[in-house]
């Protein structure tokens, strides 16, 4: 493939023409890059900075590769940028098609990371506004050393680079109703953090013509402002139900309670008023602050809690639990029983030699767990709880209400009957 047919096919997707460079050469362009190695890795693409200049990127994630994969794309677009990062030989460019910088972490230098962040609107306060193109597509934490904050990688892509039509979707989910056009973009961006500090900026950042004229086929969704959430979080803290949380933020946003609530709401890039929509992110943020993660199996975010290896063992959790059988393979059921030390107390204060009661409950969630609450009677003749007895159906059930045999009453006899 000649050059001017390498080039002309990148000018397609929005890469500069060799006759009318967008920017001057990177002096650093032209530094020479380290030996060959068994990497990919074209250096003379972008700016290399040598490994004694830079202490805070080890050789393996200085030569690692942008995971390209997890850009939505169409197959041509991604053979373009893999050209880029691999480019075919005697290709040439005006500029580097791939900017590549490497910082390191003393102030004078995360000063310019910050305003090459300003100047690709990558900054946190460019991608806050509603016009911001940049569109994340894919995120990974890797933990550092001993005691340092784990460093942060991040994918991002213009929101102009894919065609909705390609994709089997309803006709009321075509093109126009997406927030911007297909115009073939090929801009993309990844950012290498540590906490705040910027370890690394590389991409693809020039927008063709047709992508910065290109307007918005719907408007962008805004987000709900950080100060609503934390009194919304607060709220599901203490108990409260969806539709309380909604009153309050009313009651709150029409005399400009919030927290930097804006002289301007118009101007503003969030919402201040709480939807019905908003209750799905706001229950997984509550997921996350109590340690649940949404995206694993509830068998294996308890087990994790239970496990004294595991990284979000709950010491609390695990002294009231006195009775767990995990369900790892199929036939097996899911056992848990739950007694803190109120609870322990209660039932020797009022159990103790006296009744005992249990009622049972089929289906108490989604899972179809079986609930046995083990109660006692306290004053005024009601009835205490002092422990609850939860059981699954054995895995590959196809009816839930079919596994429930004499296994739970067995175990409930074991658990409630057993001598201290």
């Amino acid at each position: 493939m000649s050059t001017f047919q390498f080039v002309s096919e990148n000018e397609k997707f929005g890469s500069p023409a060799p006759s009318a460079p967008s920017a001057a050469p990177h002096p650093a362009a032209a530094t020479a890059g380290p030996p060959p190695t068994k990497y990919r890795k074209k250096f003379r693409w972008g700016e290399y900075i040598p490994a004694e200049q830079n202490p805070t990127l080890n050789a393996c994630s200085t030569t690692a590769e942008v995971p390209i994969s997890y850009l939505k794309i169409m197959k041509e677009q991604r053979e373009l940028i893999d050209t880029m990062y691999h480019p075919v030989a005697g290709a040439a460019f005006s500029t580097p098609l791939i900017v590549d910088h490497i910082y390191s972490l003393d102030n004078p230098t995360q000063l310019q990371a910050s305003a090459v962040m300003a100047q690709y609107s990558l900054d946190v306060g460019a991608r806050e506004q509603l016009g911001n193109r940049w569109s994340q597509q894919w995120s990974h934490y890797s933990d550092g050393a001993k005691g340092d904050t784990p460093i942060c990688k991040i994918l991002y892509l213009c929101a102009c680079r894919y065609d909705h039509h390609q994709r089997n979707t309803n006709s009321w989910k075509s093109a126009e109703t997406h927030r911007a056009p297909f115009t073939s973009c090929l801009a993309h961006a990844e950012l290498t953090m540590r906490g705040d500090r910027i370890l690394r900026i590389r991409g693809h950042f020039n927008h063709h013509q047709g992508c910065q004229t290109a307007n918005f086929g719907r408007v962008p969704p805004i987000s709900v402002h950080p100060s609503v959430y934390v009194v919304a979080l607060a709220q599901l803290r203490d108990g409260t139900t969806f539709s309380d949380i909604r009153q309050k933020n009313r009651d709150l946003f029409n005399p400009k309670a919030y927290k930097d609530f804006p002289e301007d709401l118009h101007s503003s890039p969030y919402r201040w008023v709480i939807t019905h929509n908003d209750s799905r992110s706001l229950y997984h943020q509550y997921n996350r602050m109590k340690g649940v993660s949404v995206t694993d199996a509830p068998e294996i975010n308890v087990d994790d809690w239970l496990d004294p290896k595991s990284d979000k063992f709950n010491a609390t959790l695990a002294h009231a639990i006195f009775h767990y059988s995990p369900r790892a393979a199929k036939g097996e059921r899911f056992d848990v029983a739950i007694a803190n030390d109120e609870m322990n107390r209660t039932a020797w204060t009022y159990g103790h030699e006296s009744q005992i009661i249990l009622d049972g409950t089929f289906g108490v969630c989604d899972s179809r767990l079986l609930l046995f609450i083990v109660m006692t009677v306290g004053e005024n003749r009601k009835g205490v709880p002092v422990a609850f007895l939860l059981f699954s159906a054995p895995t590959g059930n196809k009816q839930s209400s079919s596994g429930y045999d004499s296994h739970p009453y067995q175990t409930v006899e074991e658990v409630v009957g057993r001598p201290e």
